[in-house]
């Protein structure tokens, strides 16, 4: 077996990892580290960059779909700007949930988010 960094021009071939739906928006100065074994993806995992969209919240009795666009027209052009490609965002209830969805395309991170300590105890 075989670790090493994969190389942008390789990142088709995490189809089918748990990295996969998330590859495509990744920046290329990610890094993806595999373990092969005979040519063959048996690991991997990545460290990357990504934006969190947080704090997304809407007055209650505020016009939702008008402050709903104009947030969402902000969000889109600092996004342009910076050559931001995706963000991550959390709700926390029904209706953040409801708002953070109407806010583009998405699909849920069905996870649980974990700090890791990876240089060890001190």
């Amino acid at each position: 077996m075989m670790s090493r960094l994969l190389p942008p021009e390789e990142w088709h071939r995490l189809e089918g990892t748990l990295l996969w739906p998330v590859v495509k928006t990744m920046h290329p100065s990610s890094l993806i580290m595999v373990v092969e074994r005979d040519g063959d993806i048996v690991g991997c995992a990545a460290y990357y960059q990504q934006w969190h969209l947080d704090g997304v919240w809407i007055k209650p009795g505020a016009p939702a779909v008008s402050v709903g666009r104009r947030l969402w027209h902000a969000v889109r052009q600092v996004a342009s700007g910076f050559d931001i490609r995706s963000v991550w965002a959390m709700a926390m209830s029904p209706r953040s949930d409801k708002l953070v969805q109407s806010l583009g395309p998405s699909f849920p991170l069905n996870c649980q988010h974990y700090e890791i300590n990876v240089r060890g105890i001190q």
